[in-house]
């Protein structure tokens, strides 16, 4: 009997482990039938690639195995509906957002290029050599990003005349864009625009050359003739007391050219190279001695103190102490220091250096230069200058200051030849 048990837990225990064996033999071929119905795909996400094996049987299956959740304006490479095959390669690209800035112009794009190239080529945007940017074509795109490009444009500049066509940016102020181009000026120079300033289209840069020089002309001072009356000699007759020479002036003037243009000459000052010498013929009005005789009215000895007194100035102001040709003449006043004056009379008196000097201009037809005369309210003065308004019974009477010949205005005087 125990044989017999012993045979039969045997023949169990076979019975069992059989039974595990086939268990364990179709539990294995289940394994390897699902993992034979698996299919193998590429799937390149943002650039990083992975073989992935699934039971997934469309594209669409597939992403929401990966737990992707496909956006508006993300990119595949497969239709979503599409059967997934062994040895299928798919990529997927997330969209990023960026922002352009052209020229201070701010615009925002969503874009599934990789590099910045690609984005610009979709965007059928162009960057030339002389355009200024922040980027490189070759940068990788990521969200967020921020490009800056400023574009190139042609900017003329003319330069004393010279034109010339240079390229700038926006960015770029003028004083910029002159020195990346060697261009050089200097501070006197007239610029009509802001340096400092961005530069703009359609605008012109003119640079106007600015140059002052010293200009020296010398003007010559011609000699008058002046004519004295002398009683000791004898009537009829003349002399030369002394010959005339001409004066010499040199006039200082500041020349100011504008791109090698004369625009503007300013006096400087007067300096007097040689004082003139005036030709002095002295006329005889002495009497013969017969004539003198008979007349009742004056003695020899009183004739010579007549002509003592005559000889002697007149106090400003009073009456002559001669009696003499008598005239009726308009009177006005000027100075000799005045903005563009010489100061040098026309017969070549320094009135800056004598402000105070009693001289008035004539009409040498009338009264001749040099003549002593007495003027009403001037007093004693000299004819030693002319004017280019000064003509017939008008003068015009020295004073030492412009406030001065103001006052004086325009009067009718008397005036007085005394010699």
């Amino acid at each position: 009997m125990r044989k017999f048990l012993k045979q039969l837990s045997a023949s169990k225990l076979k019975i069992a482990i059989s039974s595990l064996g086939i268990f364990v033999l179709i539990a294995f071929s289940a394994i390897m039938i699902f993992q034979m119905t698996k299919v193998e795909v590429a799937f390149a996400a943002d650039g990083k690639e992975q073989t992935i094996q699934t039971h997934a049987k469309t594209v669409a299956d597939l992403l929401k195995e990966l737990d992707i959740d496909m956006g508006k304006h993300d990119a595949i490479s497969h239709q979503l509906d599409e059967q997934l095959i062994n040895g299928m390669s798919i990529e997927y690209t997330t969209a990023k957002d960026i922002t352009l800035t052209i020229d201070d112009q701010d615009q925002q794009y969503i874009t599934t290029a990789g590099t910045v190239g690609e984005f610009l080529k979709n965007e059928d945007l162009s960057v030339s050599e002389h355009d200024e940017v922040t980027f490189k074509e070759s940068d990788k795109i990521v969200d967020g990003m921020h490009l800056e490009m400023a574009k190139a444009f042609q900017l003329t500049i003319n330069n004393g005349g010279k034109k010339k066509k240079v390229w700038a940016t926006s960015n770029q102020t003028y004083r910029e864009v002159l020195a990346a181009n060697d261009i050089t000026y200097k501070n006197k120079d007239k610029i009509n625009q802001n340096l400092d300033q961005k530069a703009k289209p359609g605008k012109q840069l003119n640079i106007t050359n600015v140059a002052y020089e010293t200009v020296e002309k010398t003007q010559r001072v011609p000699f008058q003739v002046v004519t004295k009356y002398d009683d000791n000699l004898e009537k009829g007759k003349q002399l030369v007391k002394q010959e005339g020479e001409d004066g010499k002036l040199r006039k200082i003037y500041q020349v100011t050219k504008e791109n090698n243009k004369k625009v503007k000459e300013k006096y400087v000052k007067t300096i007097s190279e040689q004082e003139v010498k005036h030709k002095i013929i002295v006329i005889g009005t002495k009497e013969p001695e017969a004539a003198v005789a008979t007349s009742p009215q004056k003695s020899k000895k009183q004739t010579k103190t007549d002509n003592k007194l005559a000889s002697q100035p007149a106090p400003v102001g009073s009456k002559p102490e001669k009696s003499g040709k008598t005239l009726r003449m308009v009177a006005s006043a000027y100075t000799g220091d005045c903005s563009g004056c010489s100061g040098y009379t026309a017969t070549g008196i320094n009135l800056k250096a004598n402000p105070n000097a009693k001289v008035i201009a004539v009409d040498p037809n009338v009264i001749p230069l040099g003549t002593r005369v007495w003027v009403e309210g001037y007093g004693t003065a000299i004819a030693g200058d002319t004017g280019g308004a000064i003509h017939g019974n008008r003068i015009d009477l020295h004073v030492p200051s412009v406030s001065a010949a103001h006052a004086f205005g325009t009067r009718t005087v008397t005036v007085k030849i005394l010699d």
